[in-house]
């Protein structure tokens, strides 16, 4: 998977906003945005499976629209703290997305041997 770069005018700006937001700061940002990320995530599901708490009317795509621009703005704040600044963490990242995708499907599977177990 080739790494995306962003160019260095948004290399420079993120240093820039480093220099401007202390680390405490930025860990808040970081926090703030990974909130409205699980929010969106909830909306999203919601346009797919209404329930008590309908989303007034918003479409799939709005919501999925949404989710990925709060994933975004998550990353420009882990970008702007300096946690996803090189090639090592991506291959961190890939390495660990591989290992909870494959952990996931195994725990779905278990649960699903165990339901059909007791039936």
């Amino acid at each position: 998977m080739e790494q995306f770069k962003y160019g260095k005018d948004i290399e420079e700006a993120l240093d820039e906003i480093s220099e401007l937001v202390t680390g405490s700061e930025l860990m808040d940002v970081i926090a703030e945005e990974a909130i409205e990320v699980a929010h969106a995530a909830l909306k999203l599901k919601r346009t797919v499976k209404p329930n008590l708490n309908p989303t007034d009317g918003m479409s799939y795509e709005h919501a999925k629209h949404n989710l990925l621009t709060e994933i975004a703005d998550l990353r420009v704040g882990l970008l702007a703290a300096g946690y996803i600044d090189d090639s090592n963490y991506e291959k961190f990242i890939a390495d660990m997305v591989k290992f909870k995708t494959y952990r996931w499907l195994d725990r779905l599977k278990e649960q699903q041997q165990k339901a059909g177990g007791a039936v």
